[in-house]
């Protein structure tokens, strides 16, 4: 465990997990490109928790799955005579949920991605993950400004709002892409 984690009563932590899997930096060498950021340099943080154990099923982006790639690459839409698989990098264990980051500028934070495990959904993971992401990444390096992109997703939003009625100092925005 790290610096930055502190363990709650319910056995979770935070964490500050270094380069994401999903960024060319990160990714292994048989990751599928169709799954990595178009940033060289993405930072993740995550919430673990050891005692509630790995996903019973495979989850996309939490256990490293392998996909079939039949396609070829670039502008042509031909199949290929032999099909390519490919890994979609999974998180690290115990890993409930996760929040990938890089710096736009220099007092600017860009989220690229934040998801918790399926299975734990609706429990204030995303919330939490958000909370701590702010306190230990956000405030300490002199962010005034977080971009969160294109959200696709209606609690993402919420939670977006809520930061910035919590840290009103620090200017959080995006564009919603999803529909009420």
């Amino acid at each position: 465990m790290s610096a930055a984690a502190a363990t709650r009563e319910d056995g979770s932590y935070f964490v500050e997990q270094g380069i994401s899997p999903l960024c060319s930096e990160g990714a292994p060498p048989d990751a599928d490109p169709d799954y990595l950021y178009l940033a060289d340099h993405v930072e993740r943080v995550a919430l673990v928790d050891h005692s509630l154990g790995e996903p019973t099923e495979p989850i996309a982006y939490f256990t490293p799955t392998r996909r079939l790639v039949r396609r070829g690459n670039g502008g042509r839409r031909r199949l290929l005579k032999k099909p390519r698989e490919y890994v979609v990098p999974g998180a690290q264990p115990g890993t409930i949920g996760w929040l990938d980051f890089h710096p736009c500028g220099d007092d600017t934070l860009c989220i690229d991605y934040m998801t918790t495990r399926r299975d734990l959904r609706h429990m204030g993971i995303a919330v939490r993950l958000a909370r701590l992401f702010y306190e230990r990444v956000v405030v300490p390096r002199g962010i005034v400004s977080v971009d969160c992109g294109r959200v696709k997703d209606a609690h993402a939003w919420q939670i977006m709002e809520r930061m910035k009625k919590e840290l009103p100092a620090i200017e959080c925005y995006g564009k919603r892409q999803f529909q009420f």
